[in-house]
């Protein structure tokens, strides 16, 4: 247990397993006190996720059964979603893609080779049937519980991280997928020396649906570097029994290279994670900034227009009449008028005269 001197301090003799249950009852799962205390806390705060673990469990509680979920995810997000692009027709967002089922799918229809993230928690072909080569349980966040409460109030600040932060968790992703391969999946790796050997179905096809490990193969929980990169970005093994194949025999076992093959397939380019991070919501930030894009146009080309045709042709906005006429007529006079004795004074305008006597008695 690395107490060096717990003969002498311990009461009586015992096995980590009992600090193991006793930490289990209190902060072991979703129903432990600890776990519901920090989950009411999180939600109540609204602290946004910030490192891998926390985006990790928010995006997999917030969309797991994204279409039983009730008024408080997927109902108040859909709202949320419509009132930001003012409920603008055939204006959505849909975000369910990355985690859409845990069911591995047939060989013709199989969802998490094409990059659902359920394929790095949970996968059956059938239900209680072993996932298909190479999903697995892999990761589990360490706050995977304290990130599971939601409430409805708070839908569009679950809106917000979502467009905000999306692109921030793929990109965590992409450095843990970097960082695997380069202590585990690399040539000068102490895993790749000892990998599965030739006559492994899972080595020579490494995606097929009935690729299996062999007995011989060494895990992922025999790996002395999995574990600890895992354990930097805040994430431990889901189901160390299945991965090491105790469970449900080689057919479930995993290796370091399955677990970055999986991570591949999940941030490859124009899978689900990708599409939504890079398409899917600059797509809907571009539809709500979209109307005030073109009125702003609209009145700078109104006011370019103005302001040019005023620098072009004088015009007076308060005097607009006073320069319609615009003849050299309209500012001539009689001479002969000027040598009569009246006091009158005609124009070459018909109605028109200067000097008008009515105007001026």
């Amino acid at each position: 247990m690395g107490l060096s001197n717990i003969t002498w301090l311990a009461s009586g003799a015992s096995q980590g397993r009992r600090i193991m249950d006793v930490l289990g009852a209190f902060c072991g799962g979703a129903s432990s006190p600890l776990a519901r205390l920090c989950g009411s806390l999180s939600c109540l705060f609204t602290r946004p996720p910030r490192t891998p673990d926390e985006l990790f469990a928010f995006y997999y509680n917030f969309l797991c059964n994204w279409t039983q979920t009730g008024e408080h995810r997927k109902e108040a997000f859909d709202d949320a979603g419509g009132a930001a692009c003012f409920r603008q027709r055939g204006v959505t967002l849909d975000v369910s893609t990355i985690f859409r089922t845990s069911n591995h799918g047939s060989g013709t229809d199989i969802p998490h080779l094409t990059g659902d993230l359920f394929s790095l928690v949970q996968c059956n072909g059938t239900p209680g049937s072993a996932p298909s080569h190479p999903c697995g349980p892999y990761l589990k966040p360490l706050g995977h519980d304290v990130r599971a409460t939601f409430s409805k109030e708070h839908a569009h600040l679950y809106l917000s991280w979502i467009v905000y932060l999306t692109e921030t968790f793929y990109d965590l992703l992409k450095q843990l997928l970097q960082d695997c391969e380069r202590t585990c999946a690399d040539v000068s790796a102490t895993c790749h020396a000892r990998s599965c050997d030739n006559d492994c179905t899972a080595k020579q096809r490494p995606l097929a649906p009935n690729s299996n490990h062999t007995p011989d193969c060494p895990s992922i929980t025999d790996c002395d570097s999995t574990t600890p990169t895992l354990f930097q970005y805040g994430f431990a093994l889901r189901d160390v029994h299945t991965l090491a194949g105790s469970t449900s025999g080689h057919q479930g076992k995993r290796t370091c290279q399955d677990l970055c093959m999986a991570l591949q397939v999940a941030v490859k380019q124009m899978n689900p994670l990708h599409r939504l991070a890079h398409e899917t919501i600059p797509e809907y930030i571009y539809r709500i900034r979209m109307p005030f894009l073109y009125t702003v146009l609209t009145l700078w080309l109104t006011a370019t227009l103005y302001i040019a045709h005023t620098l072009l042709y004088r015009l007076d906005v308060l005097r607009i009449r006073s320069h319609l006429l615009t003849t050299r007529a309209s500012h001539l006079i009689d001479v002969k008028a000027l040598l009569a004795g009246s006091r009158k004074m005609l124009s070459l305008y018909k109605d028109v005269d200067y000097f008008d006597d009515d105007f001026h008695s």
